[in-house]
């Protein structure tokens, strides 16, 4: 198996729905560059706001489905899918994969800072650590040097 065989391609999937007997195209797309970036802006922000439930669902989920797909939103988005079709089950269901592959990225690079901000104060903690070192040495040092030139003078 090749590397390039595991990269998304621009069009995640393509469904094709009868409205009023016609077939209508709907197109998802997988999110690369300042899309993605767009939506792990919101996805961080909102993790250290308060913001629950319907409402966080609400402005992830129709962030992600205006940038994913060629859907124009004109009603609730979550009643809309609570009440969807095959078709909009399925394309919510790619959509939130998406947010899932985007809410994990997000993670993985918060336990990566994490990880390289511990690493930073262990290593100042050592460096502390040897300059104490450093000058409990020069102490005794110093007493090791008093205590020759008291013992000289008996």
């Amino acid at each position: 198996m090749k590397l390039s065989d595991l990269k998304l391609s621009e069009i995640r999937k393509i469904y094709y729905v009868e409205i009023e007997g016609n077939i209508e195209e709907i197109t998802v797309y997988n999110l690369f560059g300042e899309e993605r970036q767009q939506l792990k802006d919101i996805i961080t922000k909102e993790m250290g706001k308060d913001t629950t439930g319907k409402d966080l669902m609400n402005l992830i989920y129709e962030k992600a489905f205006n940038l994913a797909t060629d859907i124009e939103i004109d009603d609730e988005l979550i009643d809309s899918i609570n009440k969807g079709n095959k078709e909009l089950m399925l394309i919510a269901q790619d959509v939130e994969e998406i947010v899932g592959e985007i809410v994990m990225e997000v993670l993985l690079e918060k336990q990566l800072l994490i990880e390289q901000m511990q690493s930073l104060a262990l290593t100042k903690k050592m460096l502390l650590e040897t300059e104490k070192l450093d000058l409990i040495n020069r102490d005794c040092e110093k007493l090791e040097g008093e205590i020759k030139e008291m013992k000289k003078g008996d």
